[in-house]
């Protein structure tokens, strides 16, 4: 038989009990200490806390009760045999108020010391592993406190980040339900209340309300006639997709600039689709408008020697036209360069002076500055350029027009 994995401390005071008890006690039993008094027993449960005490209540020096009252004053929990000789009410009261949990008679019955002793291994070792089952349970609950403190703490820096940028942005299901809006979308398209009411609703439910809303006015609201298309088509062709979405929005018509992606989980599954969107109706007005301006001076921009070129106002500077003159005197056609960086044809030790110019022209400056530039066979020429920001109608630089001349030729 297995020995139970429990330690007993036996105080008795007759020496041949005491042995002769120890010796069953530990065939059954991992440790056993012996004492012959009360105070040697208090000094032995200080040194080893045992499991179970079994007390003689009459020994010299410190009786049995006394020991057992200071001890369950340091441990309420710790289990008690209280042994006696005499039947004494007065001592069972005593046990009874010291909660006590067994008290036999001398002399001892061995067989059924050890099965009481059984029993309290057996509810000592429920009692662990409750108390281990309540502690892996307490370690789990923190573990979640923690992870749902610093998920929210991710989704309030995820938000403001979110709500602070002037694009929309928005994450929906495979339904077209909403799962994220941002702030600009829901103050420039959806019209909603705040950032959670657009969450399990779909475009058609804000669209539809706009347009009760007017419904004298059926151009009040027509945008979604478009964005629920490009979510199918995202979702088709499982990548990323750009669009340029348009329709009316608060009776006004609007472009949006738009990138949808698959949105897809940690398992790797699509669940829906993710996008931004940046509002570019000026944008496109102004270029259309330079596009008729260019058409009608085409016969004079091909036949003028001057490269007139017209950008982006960004540190790239960002090609979007130029002139036939551009592939006569540098070689490159307008494939090669169109929306592209205007600094990729640049002269490397060129490049940071042009930046410079980038940022002075964003400010509002005409500036002008001499740059080298590569030519298609390998060459390169030195151009002297005036760079001449463009504002649109609320004043904001949206572009940059320039005229470049040839000064020089420079070897391959």
């Amino acid at each position: 038989m297995d020995k139970l994995d429990i330690s007993v401390l036996f105080a008795e005071d007759q020496i041949l009990i005491l042995q002769s008890m120890a010796n069953i006690l530990k065939r059954h039993v991992r440790d056993v200490y012996t004492a012959t008094n009360g105070q040697e027993g208090l000094e032995l449960y200080k040194q080893h806390k045992p499991d179970i005490l079994i007390v003689d209540i009459h020994m010299p020096v410190m009786n049995g009760l006394e020991m057992v009252r200071i001890i369950k004053s340091i441990d309420p929990t710790i289990r008690v045999i209280l042994l006696s000789a005499f039947d004494n009410k007065e001592y069972l009261l005593d046990a009874i108020r010291m909660r006590v949990n067994g008290f036999l008679s001398k002399p001892v019955n061995s067989e059924k010391l050890i099965g009481i002793i059984t029993d309290m291994y057996e509810n000592i070792q429920l009692k662990q592993k409750v108390k281990e089952e309540e502690e892996k349970k307490n370690i789990a609950l923190d573990l979640l406190r923690e992870s749902e403190r610093n998920y929210k703490a991710l989704y309030k820096m995820l938000r403001l980040m979110c709500d602070n940028v002037p694009d929309m942005i928005w994450a929906k299901n495979k339904k077209g339900e909403y799962l994220f809006a941002n702030k600009a979308i829901c103050d420039k398209l959806l019209n909603a209340k705040d950032t959670e009411e657009p969450i399990g609703k779909t475009d058609m439910f804000f669209a539809q309300r706009e347009r009760e809303s007017h419904s004298e006015n059926p151009e009040w609201h027509t945008f979604d006639e478009i964005c629920a298309n490009s979510d199918d088509v995202t979702l088709k062709v499982n990548r990323s997709k750009r669009f340029e979405q348009f329709g009316n929005v608060k009776g006004e018509f609007m472009i949006l600039d738009v990138h949808k992606a698959p949105f897809i989980d940690d398992k790797g599954e699509v669940i829906g689709t993710v996008g931004c969107g940046r509002i570019v109706t000026e944008e496109r007005e102004l270029e259309k408008k330079y596009k008729r301006i260019l058409k009608q001076y085409e016969p004079v921009a091909e036949n003028i020697s001057d490269i007139i070129t017209l950008h982006d106002v960004d540190d790239e500077l960002t090609l979007l036209y130029c002139t036939p003159s551009l592939e006569k005197f540098i070689g490159w056609e307008l494939k090669d360069v169109l929306n592209k960086s205007a600094l990729l044809h640049a002269y490397p030790e060129d490049v940071k002076k042009l930046k410079v110019v980038a940022a002075k022209v964003s400010k509002g400056e005409i500036a002008k500055e001499q740059w080298r530039v590569f030519c298609k066979d390998g060459s390169y020429k030195k151009l002297e350029t005036v760079f001449n920001p463009i504002k649109d109608q609320k004043g904001l630089i949206k572009n940059v027009l320039c005229s470049s001349r040839v000064i020089s030729d420079e070897k391959k």
